[in-house]
This record gives structure tokens, sequence and C-alpha cells, in this order.
């Protein structure tokens, strides 16, 4: 018999923010802005640790790269506030309660389960010990199908979702944050209801350090091997309009001269 993976809430405590802003001040994130940030912001920061975790060792490797990469201090700010928030999504929609959100940020947790573009939600639950009916009721009571949409469909849902949070966050968050967030997943395309952006140096530094993250840590890919496949992806996917821009090549020299070729995914402390 299948285990089911832990589905307990992460509860929000003072503590834990005290805890989650102290490692914020350590990675060099400005202080009066990560204390103005609202009370469903932490809560959600709260419920993604993984997602914190990689985004917090990110820029620790990118930060070495600031000062080759020629990046102001406000371009700094908004690197690190910008990844930070792009993935708050995978917490599910703003209207999501705190159950649903631990419940969105599990199914998002990185395992094996088949082909995203081809698996169904309900099937990708299964495998996972996690189709029990609580857990497919909130699903469909924040507009999903778990029976009809595929895990791709699901995965891209929280584009959106972090879109919508954003939003509902309003103006204390810095609005060139909030646009940098945006943008990860360009090299990947948007779905509808997400517009798309011109790229400035930081949207496109976030979209490379999330792209060269995910391929060494999830994807287990060599250092070599990561920077070959962004450059064809910039390449490729962004030919039309960025194919041979200077940024993202200056970028990606940075990257391929500077990230460590052994020991990344341990990251910096």
């Amino acid at each position: 018999m299948r285990r089911r993976e832990n589905l307990q809430a992460v509860q929000f405590s003072e503590q834990a923010w005290n805890t989650l802003q102290s490692e914020l001040a350590a990675t060099g994130f400005n202080s009066e802005v990560v204390t103005s940030f609202p009370q469903p912001l932490r809560e959600r920061l709260l419920v993604l640790p993984g997602v914190v975790a990689n985004v917090l060792r990110t820029i620790r490797h990118v930060s070495t790269l600031y000062d080759e990469l020629s990046l102001t201090p406000e371009q700094r700010d908004t690197f690190q506030l910008g990844s930070l928030f792009s993935d708050l999504g995978k917490s599910g929609p703003a209207k999501a309660t705190q159950e649903q959100q631990n419940e969105i940020a599990l199914v998002f947790r990185p395992q094996a389960g088949g082909d995203p573009n081809t698996i169904l939600l309900k099937d990708f639950l299964k495998h996972r010990g996690l189709e029990h009916r609580d857990l497919l009721a909130h699903l469909e009571e924040l507009g999903l199908q778990p029976d009809a949409m595929t895990m791709r469909v699901f995965y891209n849902h929280h584009i959106l979702w972090t879109q919508e949070i954003l939003e509902q966050a309003g103006s204390v968050l810095p609005a060139e944050a909030v646009r940098a967030a945006l943008v990860h997943h360009q090299l990947d395309g948007y779905p509808p209801g997400v517009e798309e952006v011109e790229l400035d140096v930081v949207a496109k530094l976030i979209i490379i350090a999330d792209k060269y993250d995910a391929f060494r840590c999830r994807s287990e890919w060599s250092h070599a091997d990561t920077i070959t496949e962004l450059r064809r992806k910039v390449k490729q996917d962004l030919g039309g309009r960025y194919g041979e821009d200077k940024e993202f090549a200056k970028i990606l020299d940075v990257f391929e001269g500077g990230m460590p070729v052994e020991g990344y995914c341990n990251g910096l402390h």
C-alpha cells in the first residue's frame, strides 16, 4: 500500500518568519523592504521552504558575480526580490486557503511521475499516493480538473497564480521586482493570460539564473552541459528577438567562467 505524503499544514508563526528574515538578510536582501512584506506574502513564503531554499542558493552564487555583471545596487535588489517572488504561485491561487496552499505546494514538490505533457493530474497524484477525496475536492474548488488536466497545464498555472498573488499584495512591493518575477519562464513560453514583456538586464539574469539552477540541481546536469543548453535555448526559443542579444551573451559568459563546476548544489553558506 502506497504511503501518503505528509499533508500537515505549515502554520504561520512569528518565530518561523523571524528565522526566514534572518536568512534573507544574510543573503543580502534589503531589510526595510522585507519588513514591509504583507502578512499573506509572508505566509506564502513559509509554505514554500524548498522553493525559498533554491532561490537563496541561486542568489548566493549569482551575488559573487554582481561586479562582473556590472549590476547597480538597485538592480541587485530587483534581481533578489524578483527571484524570491517568481514561484509564489506554487502555493496556489490568491484565493487559496492555508490548507489548500499547503496541498498545492506539496503537489509542486519535485518528484518523478511521468511525462508532464501527457500524464493527467489525477494519475500523477495517484502515483504520488496523494489521490484522496479531500485533496481532489480542494483542487476542484479552485477550478482545477484533476481528471482532465495534464501536469504541464497544472504547472503552468503557477505563473498566473504568481501574478494574482503579487497583484493582490499591491503597491507595498517594488513594481520593478514584480515585473521581473513574472518573466522567468519566458524561455518556455507564457500561458494564456500572462502578457509578454520587454526584457531588461535583470529579467534576463533571472531567466538564466533560474534555468541554470534547475538544470544543475533538479536535472543533475554538468556545468558545461548546462551552459551549452542555455545558449541553445536563448538562440532557439528567443532567437527572433534576443538570439544575438549582447546582455544575454554577457550573462552566459559570466556564468560559464564564474559558476562552480563542482559542488554548485551544495550552495554557499
